[in-house]
């Protein structure tokens, strides 16, 4: 009596258990071949700095509002957009805790992210956006810092490749983006609106979003075109 009943449970965990795992990336859809395809594209999203390191200076002090906290702002607003648009996104830190530079690393490595990008704020003494890239991320982070500089009328550091973090993620385009340095004036202004955390994230958004999901398109392409140089069977078999 007592297996009759067991049998039945374990077969409902099993059952969540695989649900689970599909909603949250650990189980991928198989195509054609031993390659997986990705049904949606994997985002990793980065608060930068995090528990008692508040990160860069601000132009008021104590009394306004600090970097760490900006950057959680963003990138939770940036989480919610890029999840309406159907990507499947995480966060490393989605609170004011702290978190090692190579744990964020090591969450996108995990999610087998196609994007891990790293929120921030004044990485530099000049203004508006500066983003800096691994080898994989050039294209998209021009992309961010021209649209962006436009959207939000702002000026646009040029794009520097990096191999330090966050460029340590390897084999995905990884990206740090300063919106702006919290001791000039209009940067502060524009960083500080809500209205404006919100503006900058659905911007972010839309152009990541857009990005990655082409990309992931044409990797499923890529994986169903017989190669040009591939040897026919009949010549292997002679071989």
């Amino acid at each position: 009596m007592k297996q009759k009943v067991i049998e039945p449970v374990l077969g409902i965990c099993l059952l969540a258990m695989v649900v689970m795992a599909v909603k949250y990336g650990s189980i991928r859809v198989t195509g054609s071949g031993d390659a997986y395809i990705k049904e949606t594209p994997v985002v990793v999203v980065d608060a930068g700095h995090g528990g008692k390191d508040l990160g860069a200076d601000s132009l008021m002090g104590i009394q306004g509002a600090n970097e760490e906290a900006l950057n959680l702002a963003v990138a939770e607003a940036l989480y919610d957009r890029l999840d309406n648009l159907g990507a499947n996104v995480f966060l490393t830190r989605s609170d004011h805790s702290a978190m090692a530079g190579l744990d964020r690393v090591m969450v996108a490595q995990y999610r087998e992210a196609d994007l891990f990008l790293s929120i921030h704020h004044c990485g530099n003494q000049k203004s508006g956006i500066s983003i800096s890239c691994n080898q994989f991320g050039e294209e998209l982070a021009q992309q961010l810092s021209d649209q962006l500089s436009k959207q939000l009328q702002c000026s646009a550091q040029p794009v520097v490749q990096t191999s330090s973090y966050p460029g340590d993620v390897s084999l995905a385009p990884s990206l740090n983006i300063d919106l702006g340095n919290l001791m000039n004036p209009s940067d502060y202004a524009r960083a500080s609106s809500s209205v404006n955390i919100y503006r900058t994230a659905y911007q972010l958004a839309e152009i990541i979003f857009d990005y990655v999901d082409q990309s992931n398109v044409q990797y499923q392409v890529a994986l169903r075109t017989p190669s040009q140089t591939a040897v026919p069977d009949d010549q292997i078999a002679q071989s």
